[in-house]
């Protein structure tokens, strides 16, 4: 019985040891906040494992294995715990860093739109400034054909159908037409002066005054109508000799005889919006237009006894230009013969 006594207390001591172990794993579990540490699943998973083999040792008696296993379970429930702090570290640092990203791109389409801005004002006003040259220029050029009592020669002409294509092609440009169309424009124009044949240089020059035309037009067409491409379209008509006025329905050209090509300029430089053609000879106007290469689509056709015009509704008074006051007088005014009313 002596003999036997120590190994009893030794037993006692033993089981006590891996119940101590097994419940201070127990406690660890309960006290842990295990919701977090399943943010990092394969730790937590196994520290759980861990956990029952603690249980299992300590059932069969064997506390060593139960406190190995014990302290194998806190081991990865500590770094189940740890690595989910890290996460939600990890987590805050992206988000601050998408915040980040998201404040640098407003800013920086902030800064874009106000380039882009700044770039639409400035060539607004160099559009403007190069309307401005292009009228002067073609009204000091009516001036100076009205004071020839004969008609130029061809490589006159030539020589203002090439000065006339460079304003234009200035003007494209400062309303966004594409600069390499714009460059191989004026390349063409700097290689026609050494054409030496006049005839030549006449047809040549023609041809590029109105690819100059469609090239304003395609710029032209990119913006909406303003009041001040109203006036410049009947500033243009004018100074080609048509007879151009504006209502609120659009502008209406009048037609005389050999304003066919005056007006298919025209509508090349203007390109807004339709075409309708009224009027005796309009069918045969239409076929001359799509024979300058107009498209046929913006035409429309009206076969009228009336005298020949052509209406532009995109350019009317709701364009932002009021009606000509001439017009507006001659419809108040009564006609001969009438007695005004109270």
């Amino acid at each position: 019985m002596r003999r036997s006594l120590p190994c009893v207390l030794a037993l006692i001591l033993l089981g006590a040891c891996a119940t101590s172990s097994t419940a201070g794993i127990e406690v660890a579990f309960e006290a842990a906040d295990v919701d977090r540490a399943e943010r990092a699943p394969d730790l937590l998973l196994r520290a759980q494992r861990a956990r029952e083999l603690a249980l299992a040792a300590a059932e069969r008696g064997d506390e060593a294995a139960a406190g190995d296993h014990a302290t194998e379970a806190r081991l990865w429930l500590q770094a189940a715990l740890v690595e989910a702090d890290r996460l939600e570290l990890e987590e805050a640092r992206l988000a601050d860093e998408a915040q980040e990203e998201t404040l640098a791109q407003e800013l920086a389409d902030t800064r874009s739109e106000r380039r882009a801005r700044e770039a639409e004002i400035g060539r607004e006003r160099a559009a403007d400034v190069a309307r401005e040259q292009m009228e002067l220029a073609f009204v000091a050029a009516e001036a100076r054909e009205n004071r020839r009592p004969s008609p130029m020669d061809p490589a006159t002409a030539a020589r203002a159908f090439q000065g006339r294509a460079r304003l234009l092609a200035a003007a494209a440009r400062a309303l966004g037409a594409p600069t390499e169309r714009v460059g191989e424009l004026l390349e063409a124009l700097l290689e026609l002066g050494t054409v030496r044949d006049g005839q030549r240089a006449l047809r040549e020059a023609l041809t590029l005054y109105r690819r100059a035309l469609v090239l304003l037009g395609e710029a032209r067409a990119s913006s909406p109508v303003t009041p001040s491409v109203v006036a410049s379209l009947v500033a243009s008509g004018r100074e080609r000799g048509l007879e151009v006025s504006v209502t609120p329905d659009g502008a209406f050209v009048t037609l005389g005889r050999n304003d066919e090509s005056k007006v298919a300029d025209l509508l090349r430089e203007f390109p807004h919006g339709p075409a309708r053609l009224a009027g005796r000879g309009a069918r045969r106007l239409g076929t001359t237009l799509v024979r300058a290469d107009l498209p046929e689509g913006r035409l429309e056709i009206d076969e009228a006894p009336d005298a020949l015009s052509v209406q532009l509704p995109a350019y009317g008074a709701s364009a932002g230009l009021e009606p000509d006051a001439s017009s507006a007088e001659a419809d108040e005014a009564p006609t001969d013969g009438a007695e005004p009313t109270d």
